[in-house]
């Protein structure tokens, strides 16, 4: 139980625009790099693309300029949906 207070807590942390790049880029990360590497440079870049995408997207998708977190809080359940029931395609680990 600790780890899971632990991780929710770190994930807590960042504020609103941070959840989905905290949870997202090291999985897309690990993902794109495969189960031999560790993701360290891959998150931070991932990180950096999700942050930039979600601004821009939230610059252009409405007729008012929308706050980032709002966009991230959007995609962000989808992605987890779908990390949740897509299985890693390299090692068969959902």
């Amino acid at each position: 139980m600790l780890p899971a207070y632990a991780v929710g807590r770190g994930v807590r942390w960042p504020g609103g625009r941070g959840r989905l790049v905290a949870l997202a880029a090291p999985i897309l990360a690990q993902r794109l790099s495969g189960p031999t590497r560790v993701p360290v440079l891959g998150s931070a870049l991932a990180g950096a693309c999700l942050t930039t995408a979600a601004d821009a997207l939230a610059r252009v998708a409405a007729p008012v300029e929308l706050p980032v977190g709002v966009v991230t809080s959007v995609l962000g359940g989808p992605f987890l949906l779908w990390v949740l029931f897509h299985p890693d395609r390299n090692t068969g680990k959902v």
